[in-house]
């Protein structure tokens, strides 16, 4: 507890010196740089909880003298419950991480309720408060932790659910860009990219195959692996079909390498003997970091989500060519109309800073491997990813995302008195 104390504090004093001088007037000019700069601090609480889940507790084994005395002092005083368990300490304070990021998207959200502009600027105010927080947050109570941990829950269902329909309008608005463009150049490289999606989805597969399934006792992921490689087939020759006329073949192969994707980080989560790469210690730190990048990559990618109103290429032009106009109100002191807001008014920031709020939830329950308990035994997982509720939740990702395309593809068809906007030849 006492290292990471001090290497919160180290990072707040760093930052102090330069952040108080002008935490007044740093503001970012374009709504994309404001989005990076809250992106980063996602990024930033993703890397320390991720090292205190599954490093600190090697720091607290091998801390001797003095120095190192003390800090297991502080560790086991702050969490009695972990009973001078170093993974368990490790666990608890990953998990004050998340709640401190959970608790900064939120007051940023109140924030913007309060003034558009404020997802401008204070900036170094912002990344202290960030850094008080986590601080803060780790003397909250065992008990409080744990409670939150049952919520979190919740709200990482939520983000999941989020990031399955962002990647299925997102497969769908990438076919419309390219397809509405007209011409043969466009269909070739429609053509290709589907080609190199499915070469690579091929070839994935047979690396499962042999990661996963070595031999003929991993019936279970064999079937999960085939099953997933056939569903991605299915998909795809359904959206050609006359089933579908509002199908489309990039659609379809994006989604069938999205699911073979996540089948492999489900695969590799899991504990058994068939994962032949659960003990490559080699690469732990830089597991560690494409951890991080990937949460915050979904993070991005659920927030940018068009489910909630248009989010195209000259709705992000006028946002952007706004952007003058808004510091200069916010200079003058006045708020400034909604249509000014970098993410498209008031609501739209809000709902901004609540997907990242979701996404520091998911980034919790992906800490804790989705389990709600957290004393000693639970926090005996010394690797990241490495757990049954953590593969399942991924296999369940895999089909949801798969049901969901179906769904899109055939409800024209199962419910012919809607008008769903797709014309039938037939």
């Amino acid at each position: 507890m006492g290292c990471m104390l001090s290497c919160l504090g180290s990072c707040a004093g760093a930052a102090a010196g330069s952040a108080c001088c002008s935490a007044g007037k740093v503001s970012v000019k374009t709504s994309r740089g404001s989005k990076v700069f809250h992106l980063l601090i996602v990024f930033l609480a993703a890397v320390i909880a991720l090292l205190f889940r599954f490093q600190l507790h090697a720091t607290l084994d091998s801390a001797g003298g003095v120095v190192g005395n003390r800090f297991k002092k502080i560790c086991t005083n702050t969490f009695p419950e972990c009973d001078n368990d170093s993974q368990c300490i490790g666990l608890h304070a990953a998990l004050r991480v998340c709640i401190a990021l959970f608790a900064f998207f939120l007051m940023t959200a109140v924030g913007c309720a309060a003034s558009p502009t404020f997802h401008y600027g204070f900036v170094g105010v912002k990344f202290l408060v960030w850094l008080v927080l986590t601080v803060g947050a780790m003397f909250l109570p065992n008990a409080f932790a744990d409670g939150f941990a049952a919520f979190a829950m919740f709200g990482a269902a939520a983000f999941l659910l989020l990031q399955v329909l962002t990647i299925v309008s997102s497969a769908y608005n990438w076919n419309d860009r390219w397809a509405s463009k007209g011409g043969n150049a466009w269909l070739i490289a429609i053509l290709v990219v589907c080609l190199v999606i499915w070469a690579l989805d091929i070839t994935l597969t047979g690396y499962l195959y042999t990661w996963f399934a070595p031999n003929r006792d991993c019936v279970s992921q064999t079937t999960l692996i085939t099953m997933n490689f056939v569903i991605g087939i299915v998909l795809t020759g359904l959206s050609v079909s006359p089933v579908a006329p509002h199908g489309s073949i990039l659609t379809s192969s994006c989604l069938a390498g999205y699911i073979m994707f996540v089948t492999f980080s489900a695969l590799s989560a899991d504990p058994s003997s068939c994962n032949t790469r659960k003990n490559d210690d080699a690469s732990d730190i830089i597991g560690l970091v494409i951890g991080a990048i990937v949460m915050t990559y979904r993070a991005f990618s659920t927030s940018r989500a068009s489910l909630f109103g248009p989010t195209n290429d000259e709705t992000e032009k006028g946002v952007d060519q706004d952007d003058d106009d808004v510091e200069s109100e916010g200079a003058d002191g006045d708020d400034g109309d909604e249509k000014n807001d970098p993410v498209e008014g008031r609501w739209d920031a809000m709902l901004f800073y609540a997907l990242l709020a979701l996404s520091s939830l998911y980034l919790m329950m992906s800490i804790s491997q989705f389990q709600i308990g957290h004393d000693s035994a639970t926090a005996s997982a010394a690797k990241f990813g490495i757990s049954k509720d953590v593969m399942w939740v991924n296999i369940g990702v895999t089909w949801a995302t798969a049901a969901l395309y179906l769904w899109t593809l055939t409800a024209p068809r199962l419910l012919p008195g809607r008008d769903f906007g797709v014309d039938f030849d037939d």
